[in-house]
């Protein structure tokens, strides 16, 4: 069968990932808080997955599906696109960093020592991973991640 440049499966595979990952995170937190009622789960609308306790964004979650394998790597737009869509949310005053974890979930595979691999769940590297994200975003020419670089390097530390 041939792909037409207006073929949409991929979108739609990812759509599919979103649904199914969102399905497994509520019934996993179904058995964590102490009332079900009042904890939310939402898709496509402060991020890909939000969770909310209350009417407050308490998780926030990237999806990113790839049907094939491949590198998270330091310039990858999967994780400028992230950030991008995080700082905007916070500098609308949309989220509070402060009450709210950020997740990105891929398909993809992160390389030892880059900076998805820093920032994983264990052994993170926060300082370092920042030092490499603040050098992509200084010297890295792609334009199409260059809002994400500018929006980055105009952060302070603390919100790094």
């Amino acid at each position: 069968m041939s792909v037409t440049p207006f073929d949409a499966s991929q979108s739609l595979l990812g759509y599919i990932y979103q649904v199914r990952y969102s399905l497994y995170l509520s019934l996993i937190k179904m058995r964590e808080v102490n009332d079900p009622d009042d904890h939310y789960l939402s898709i496509e609308t402060l991020d890909d997955i939000a969770f909310d306790d209350n009417g407050t964004p308490t998780e926030l979650l990237q999806t990113k599906y790839h049907s094939k394998p491949g590198n998270l790597t330091d310039s990858s737009p999967d994780i400028w696109k992230t950030l991008r869509i995080w700082i905007e949310a916070s500098n609308n005053k949309t989220i509070n960093l402060e009450q709210c974890d950020l997740f990105l979930i891929t398909t993809e595979t992160s390389a030892n020592k880059s900076v998805a691999s820093m920032l994983g769940i264990t052994n993170r590297e926060t300082n370092n991973a920042i030092a490499k994200l603040t050098e992509v975003a200084k010297k890295s020419t792609n334009k199409n991640n260059k809002i994400a670089y500018n929006l980055f390097i105009s952060l302070s530390s603390d919100e790094k």
